[in-house]
Parts: C-alpha cells; structure tokens; sequence
C-alpha cells in the first residue's frame, strides 16, 4: 500500500512540474523518494513477514483447491495441483484451512515454521445413512411392473410402453417357455395367445389374431426376431428365447405400416439382449454387413508425421516441447504425443512427463483434465488418475459425472469405504438411478461394493439389490464406455457370433432425448454387458462429430469376469477423427484374460 501511495505522490509532484523551476523540482523529488524509501523499507520487510509452506493432504492424498487464509485479513492462497501451498504471514498469526465436505484445522505461525504438512479428515456429519434402491428388473436389466412384466417393449423402431393406454400387449416370458418346453412354437403360440389362429391353406394362409383385422379383409401376422422382420414364423430353438411380446393394437403396430395392421409378434432370443435399452440406443438392425474397416486412415498433422520418422524418444520430447507455443492449446498435441513416445519407443518416462504437462495447461479445464484422467487410466497409473479425478471433481462438486468418476477411481485404488461415500454422495445429490446411463452404471457399481466389499467400506445404509443369488451378477463381460461430452455424437455397433448387429446411438438426430438429458445433467457414459462370451464379437465405431469440430476420445473399459474373483480390467482409449467412417473399435473372443485387450 505504501509503495502504491509513494507512486501516487511521485506522479502529483511531476504533474505540477510546469509550475515549479526545474531546480527546484529536482531538490524536491530527490529529496521525497528519499523520505518515502526511509518509510517504505521497513514496511515491505513488516509486510512480507514469514514464509509459511507446506501440503494439504485427504486421505494420504493431496488436496487441490483448499482454502487457507490468515484469520482476520485477506491473505489467503488456494492449494496448487498437488496440495502445495505458500503464504506469507507473522508470527503467531492463525491460518485457517477449510474444504467443502471437510472438517476446517486452524494452526499458529511460528518464527521458525517447518514445511507443514495439514491432513482433512472427512466431515463427520456430511451425508446421513441413505437407503439406496432401484427400479424393480428382471435378470436383463429391464424395469417390469409389479406382475413381473416388462414395462417397455424393444422393438426394430425403438420402444413401446405398456403402460399407455390403448396398447395392447400379450406378454410371455422365459420362465413360462421353459416350464412348458414347446415341441411347436406354433402350438404354443396358439395356446397363449388369446384369438391366435392358423390357417394352413386357402387364399389367406397364415396365422391370424382374430379381432384384429377386418373380418373381410384379414391381414396375418408378422414376426419380428432380434430386429429382424418376417412373414412366416422362423425356426427356433425354445431354449434361445428370451421373451415372447404380441403387438396387437394400433398404437403398438403403428410403425410397421400396413403390413403390421394384422399384429406384430416380436421374439427377443437371449443371444441378442441387452442390459440397456432404450430409444434409438440399442437399434436393432439387419445382420452385418462387413462393412466396417479395420484401420482408420485419417489426415495426420504435420507435427505428428515428423515425431513417427525420428528415431529417439529424446528428439520427440524436444520437437514436442518446441512446438508448445504453438500447439500447446489443443489437447490432441499432447494426446498425439503420448501415443508416439508409449507405442513407438516405448519410453512411459517420457509419457508422463507429456501427460504432467497437459495437466498443468488445463488445471482449470474440466473437459480437457478428463482426457488425462482418461490417458493415465489408460497407462494403468490408478494414483495419478485419482489425483485428476479429484481436482476434476473440486471444479464442479456437484456434477453427477464427476461424483461417479471420482468414486470409481477410489474404488479402482481398493479404497471401497472412499468409493463408498462418493457414491452416496450422488445419491443425496439427487442424482438418478436407472436402468440406462450413468443411473445405471452407478448402481451396478454400488451393487458390487455392497456384496463383495461391504465390510471393508463400513457400510451401514441400506441397499436393495437387483439379484435374488450372487451369482447371479456375475457376467463375462461388462463394457464401460465414456466420452468427453454430452454434444459428441456417434454410433456403437455391436456383432454378435451369428453376425446380428445392435447399435447404440448417440447422435441428436437419432436420439434427441438422450442427448438432452445428458446435457441436464452433466454425464456422458454408458454400460452394456455380454453375459456370456461365446465366440467372437466385433464392436464397431462411426463418429459423428462435436461442437469444436476437433478429435474426439472414447474411453472404453472392459471388465472380464465382472463380479469374479478373477476380474480384470483393461481400458482403451480411442481417437475418434474421421467422421462418417465405420471403424473396428475392439474386437472380442474367448482367448485367456492374459491375452485380451493387449
């Protein structure tokens, strides 16, 4: 402040230089800096005082984004990336230290302060014991009403609710066709499906719902298996069939057009469901077509093509630490360069040295932080990515994506009692449980701390499981992806072993609804599991775009064996960069857990 006003009584003194002689301006201005440098010396040393440094650590972690002020003034520091802090302040001054969630510390400056280490313990009374419970579903993943029914039917045009009035739905189920072991899916058809007639000869052969159509002008019924559209009823094994659905009335059919006005019959066979369902999220389409590529060529910037033709990791570091000034905004440089220095030269050094970078230029970045979140996920490097998961989660606390993230991450540290709570801090946020999305990625995690982790987490809230025997959450295959952001658009195509194909859509146009909920509430992830990895599956990639018009990544985990002991993890990362193109994304098999994903 002193030096403030020495400025301003220097700048009055030369501003009235015009009325003064020069000598005497002179005298008087040599004469004021030297009172005002005998005043200010003293102040500035009073002023600066002592030193205080040291880390703030939650958890045997560090802390970033801590409060810390010297009680009864406005000096205060927030803590750096890594819990770093430094503060000047007196002697026997107070610092406070508070955290949101937290219990505050306060600690004394002392004249010869060590570097100081400050551990956060967790508020106490944060979060009361919550009860923690899902929609009622049956072993699929789908919500059904208190009769054990489904409440939306799956069909090649998205979803009918049975709920709606003016639907009308039979509805048969696995447990009904294995009790009753059909030698005739015909004759059991007719024997549950009220009206269901056949008529094996004359001008209208076929099978019929009486009722339906026009007595005069009857019109047969058609047949919808795994997506696929038929007029006459395909053999199939009773054993492969999941459930039976009768679409009779005009609202249920309407899609189909005319040749669905006699009554649709859709089939879904257990080789072909799926956990989550949804509007245009798990299309069903024809069988595949081959059609995908198996390497993505795309337009390589400069920078890029010249790291691949240098021979030494050191000459990528340089050129990459060259062209900082340049490229260090896009997070596609740093991204581009980790891939050259881990795949090409093998040199994990460097790569984090690359990925410690990018975390610095988007500290305050939360998009741009979960790539590195994303990329040391990727490396395996759980610590440092639960280090960025939390810096992520301190930017925006209350994000329903960053609360789950934050969670996982804890969890992936075997930390399930961490895990735990930030789990149900997304509950108490408000946050939902489903049976698609981010609701439902929570709840099956939840789920498996709850029964395999419940002790160690100390658990005492109440949960409702979605399983009646623990093995009965135990799958092949659970598939995670995530992306950036809720605008990124584009397509996941799932083949199976018999080449039948489901996609999940994740465009505007093909799935407005989902899209916007996502932007509402700030998530962008979804989950699918192979309950049994019987031969080969492709999982095929188109990119649609994203608002920046840049690179796009998908982060994919596969989980093998989930809910196992023998569960592994493994994760991609995937630049999504040519729109339009359908890639070959992974591609899965029965090979030993060793050699998946490598």
């Amino acid at each position: 402040m002193v030096k403030i006003r020495s400025r301003h009584k220097f700048s009055i003194l030369l501003s009235v230089s015009n009325f003064i002689p020069k000598t005497m301006v002179t005298r008087h201005v040599r004469y004021l800096i030297s009172l005002l440098l005998m005043v200010t010396i003293p102040s500035w040393g009073q002023e600066e005082g002592l030193v205080v440094r040291g880390q703030v650590l939650s958890e045997s972690l560090p802390l970033e984004g801590v409060n810390i002020l010297v009680i009864g003034t406005t000096n205060g520091v927030k803590s750096d990336n890594f819990g770093n802090f430094t503060l000047r302040a007196t002697e026997n001054d107070s610092i406070l230290f508070s955290y949101l969630g937290k219990t505050e510390k306060i600690i004394k400056v002392t004249k010869n302060m060590p570097f100081t280490t400050i551990v956060l313990e967790k508020a106490t009374n944060q979060l009361d014991e919550v009860t923690v419970a899902a929609q009622k579903t049956n072993a699929y993943g789908e919500v059904i009403t208190e009769m054990g029914k489904p409440e939306k039917v799956y069909n090649k045009f998205g979803e009918v609710d049975t709920r709606k009035s003016g639907v009308a739905i039979n509805y048969i189920g696995e447990k009904e066709i294995n009790k009753q072991a059909p030698q005739s899916m015909i004759q059991f058809l007719m024997n549950h499906v009220p009206n269901l007639q056949m008529d094996p000869v004359g001008a209208h052969e076929g099978i019929y719902l009486r009722g339906v159509n026009s007595i005069e002008y009857p019109k047969p019924v058609i047949f919808e298996v795994d997506g696929n559209i038929m007029r006459d009823l395909p053999m199939l094994d009773p054993e492969l069939i999941k459930d039976i659905h009768v679409l009779k009335s005009y609202a249920a059919t309407t899609k189909y057009g005319t040749e669905g006005s006699g009554g649709v019959i859709v089939i879904n066979t257990k080789l072909m469901h799926r956990n989550k369902k949804g509007k245009g999220k798990n299309k069903r389409t024809n069988t595949y077509k081959g059609n995908a590529k198996t390497k993505l060529k795309w337009a390589k910037p400069n920078y890029l093509i010249e790291w691949e033709k240098m021979t030494d990791a050191t000459q990528v570091v340089a050129a990459y630490k060259n062209g900082l000034n340049t490229f260090g905004s896009m997070p596609a440089y740093h991204l581009d360069a980790l891939e050259v220095l881990e795949h090409q030269h093998q040199n994990r050094a460097a790569a984090l040295e690359v990925l410690a970078e990018m975390r610095g230029r988007f500290s305050e970045d939360p998009e741009n932080l979960k790539l590195v979140a994303f990329a040391y996920d990727r490396l395996n490097e759980i610590k440092k990515a639960l280090v960025t998961y939390r810096a992520i989660f301190n930017l925006d606390p209350v994000n329903a994506q960053n609360q789950r993230n934050l969670a996982q991450a804890y969890a992936r540290m075997d930390m399930p009692k961490n895990a735990w709570q930030y789990y149900k801090q997304y509950v108490t946020t408000g946050h939902p449980l489903g049976t698609e999305g981010l609701g439902k990625i929570v709840f099956d995690e939840m789920e498996h701390i709850y029964t395999f982790d419940k002790q160690a987490a100390q658990i005492t809230d109440h949960f409702n499981t979605s399983y009646s025997e623990v093995k009965e959450l135990d799958k092949d295959l659970r598939l995670v992806f995530e992306w950036v952001g809720p605008e990124t658009e584009f397509e996941i195509e799932f083949v199976s072993p018999q080449k039948f194909t489901f996609d999940f859509n994740h465009t505007e146009k093909g799935n407005p609804q989902r899209i916007g909920q996502e932007i509402t509430l700030g998530t962008a992830s979804e989950a699918f599991f192979i309950d049994e990895l019987n031969g080969s599956w492709l999982i095929n990639l188109t990119f649609r775009g994203q608002p920046n018009n840049g690179p796009a990544y998908l982060k994919t985990t596969l989980y093998y064996n989930w809910a196992r002991p023998s569960q592994k993890e493994v994760v991609h990362l995937t630049r999504m960069s040519e729109k339009g193109v359908k890639v070959n994304l992974l591609s899965l098999n029965q090979l030993p857990l060793a050699h998946q994903g490598k």
